[in-house]
């Protein structure tokens, strides 16, 4: 069954614009779980979107990965360095299985040793070790029942915390101090004019929404819940 986060969306009905969204420690974890990423897997991620711009017209890093892809391996060092580049592990991965929803679903961490002086550790294969032999000797390592359970217990904020998540997706404790601040920014003086709808967020909700909110080419993830 897939996981799903709920949450309720304050809407201006005049403007039809996402005020801000009350939400639990399990989405604000997920909207923070998109920090954890490395550029490259970004950048992969849109490429790889149905609907995703072209690279290059999502700036320079964008230009850098491109080369990358097309430099002849004669010049690299070994093709576990193009390999290292271009699918970068998320150096919070393991954190991020105990969210509700992980959009970094990456395969399963595999480590590597070398088979002469075993003095180093790669999670790629064929990296050379400083002995000068290559890590191809695979490990088996079990992962804590703990984490793969699959059971949110909080992760970067804790499980019970409530928060306001603006459409622009800054996040404040949610407090009435805090509500009546976002109100008076946005000039809304009548509450009538506000309407409070709730929505649920799955990973086919929230997965290509955060590669268009990083670049601003489409509307807010926030503003997609209407």
């Amino acid at each position: 069954m897939e996981q799903k986060v709920n949450v309720r969306v304050l809407l201006d009905k005049v403007k039809n614009k996402v005020v801000f969204v009350e939400a639990g420690g399990d989405f604000v974890d997920i909207l923070l779980s998109f920090l954890t990423l490395p550029m490259a897997k970004i950048i992969r991620l849109i490429n790889t979107c149905h609907d995703g711009p072209p690279l290059g017209k999502l700036g320079s890093l964008c230009n850098l990965y491109q080369s990358l892809l097309n430099i002849d391996p004669v010049h690299l060092s070994g093709d576990q360095c193009k390999d290292m580049l271009i699918t970068p592990r998320n150096q919070s991965e393991v954190m991020c299985k105990k969210l509700k929803i992980n959009i970094d679903n990456a395969e399963q961490l595999s480590y590597f040793l070398c088979r002469g002086c075993c003095s180093g550790l790669s999670t790629k294969k064929d990296t050379m070790c400083s002995c000068g032999d290559l890590m191809n000797k695979k490990i088996e390592v079990k992962e804590d029942s703990d984490i793969t359970a699959g059971e949110y217990e909080g992760v970067f904020v804790t499980a019970s915390a409530s928060f306001l998540v603006t459409d622009d997706l800054c996040i404040r404790e949610n407090s009435v101090r805090a509500s009546v601040d976002i109100l008076s920014k946005l000039g809304i003086k009548d509450i009538k004019k506000i309407d409070s709808l709730s929505r649920s967020f799955g990973l086919k909700e929230i997965s290509p929404c955060i590669y268009w909110e990083l670049y601003h080419v489409k509307p807010c993830l926030l503003s997609a819940t209407t």
